[in-house]
């Protein structure tokens, strides 16, 4: 992603939600829980070109295979200065609004 720059990772925001097919868009990090046993938890970091997206699975073992999930992600770059007070960042409607992002 050419437009993560190390001026957006001092001064701007990276912003990154998680849709699991019920059309609504969750921040990172979050935790699921598939069952009162288990869970995993989706979260990133950021770099200067681009991102990683990480799954942790509450039994701490390496998966066999690679996740078979058709989860969506919207990743939002922002410079500092476009930064909006005020703002629910953990709600993506209310940041898709304000900054008038399109889909």
């Amino acid at each position: 992603m050419p437009e993560i720059t190390q001026d957006i990772l001092s001064k701007g925001a990276v912003l990154v939600y998680i849709n699991t097919g019920n059309e609504v868009y969750t921040q990172l990090p979050v935790t699921f829980y598939p069952s009162n046993t288990y869970s995993e938890t989706y979260s990133y970091e950021c770099f200067v070109g681009g991102i990683r997206i990480f799954v942790t699975d509450s039994d701490l073992l390496k998966p066999l295979a690679q996740p078979s999930n058709n989860f969506k992600y919207k990743i939002v770059v922002m410079a500092g200065s476009d930064r909006v007070a005020n703002v629910d960042t953990k709600n993506y409607q209310a940041v898709k609004s304000i900054y008038n992002l399109a889909e």
